[in-house]
C-alpha cells in the first residue's frame, strides 16, 4: 500500500506497533456544556488522574483509498489494568496477544486516547450523540506521534462522534476524510478516508453501559 503523505494511521500504529507515543492532552479554558460532557466522560474512562481505572475496549481502524478500492479493515482488542499492564490482543479468531506496552510508555498511549477529543473545536450535542468537524491538520497535530509521522500539509476534514452513557465515553468514531490535491512541490496527496472506532467494553471489572 502506498504511504500516505503525512496522513498517519493514527491508532493503528500505537497499536500494532506498540511505540508510538502521543501527544499530551489539550487542555481547554472554558468549554461549553456539550464539551463538558465528552471530556467528563473521557476522563470517566481513562481515569482521573490519567490511568486510574481499569477498562477493555475493541479499536478498529479502517483504511479506503477512494472509491472502487475495497476498504482493509481491523479490530484489536486492548486491556489496561492499572497501573502498569496494556495488553493489545487479535481479536481472532483465535484471540492471541500481540504485545504489550512497557510501563514509560502506558501513560503517553492513555494521553494519547484522551487526546482525540481534545483541541479547540467544541462538540456539539445531536440527539443522543455529540459530533464536531476539524481540519485534518489540526487532528494531525493534536495526536500524532512525536517524531514519527510528521504534521501533514494535507488538506481535509476530520468528522467526530462521540457517545457517552451512564458517565463513560463508551463510543468514538473518527473519519478523516482527503480530497484529491497537490501538496507543496507539486507532490500528489494520496486520498481516500482513514477511520477509527473505539468501542468500550469493560471499565474497572464491569461491563460499559450499553450504546443505544
Amino acid at each position: 500500500m502506498p504511504r500516505r503523505n503525512g496522513i498517519p494511521l493514527t491508532l493503528l500504529a500505537v497499536l500494532t506497533a506498540l511505540t508510538a507515543v502521543f501527544a499530551a492532552v489539550a487542555v481547554m479554558a472554558a468549554p461549553d456544556g456539550a464539551t463538558l460532557v465528552v471530556q467528563n466522560g473521557t476522563a470517566e474512562t481513562f481515569g482521573s488522574p490519567l490511568g486510574a481505572n481499569s477498562f477493555s475496549m475493541d479499536l478498529t481502524s479502517q483504511i479506503s483509498a477512494g472509491p472502487g478500492t475495497g476498504t482493509l479493515s481491523q479490530t484489536r482488542l486492548i486491556k489496561f489494568v492499572p497501573p502498569s499492564h496494556l495488553a493489545v490482543y487479535r481479536t481472532g479468531p483465535p484471540v492471541s496477544l500481540l504485545g504489550t506496552l512497557g510501563s514509560s510508555a502506558i501513560q503517553p498511549a492513555l494521553a494519547g486516547y484522551a487526546a482525540i477529543v481534545a483541541g479547540p473545536s467544541h462538540w456539539v450535542r445531536q440527539g443522543s450523540q455529540f459530533v464536531r468537524t476539524e481540519t485534518l491538520q489540526a487532528f494531525v497535530a493534536r495526536v500524532r506521534p512525536p517524531s514519527r509521522v510528521p504534521v501533514t500539509t494535507a488538506h481535509g476534514k476530520v468528522f467526530e462522534i462521540a457517545i457517552v452513557r451512564g458517565g463513560y465515553l463508551v463510543y468514538l468514531k473518527i473519519s478523516l476524510v482527503v480530497p484529491n490535491q497537490t501538496l507543496a512541490g507539486g507532490t500528489p496527496a494520496v486520498t481516500g478516508m482513514e477511520g477509527t472506532t473505539i468501542r468500550l467494553l469493560q471499565i474497572n471489572g464491569r461491563t460499559a453501559p450499553a450504546i443505544s
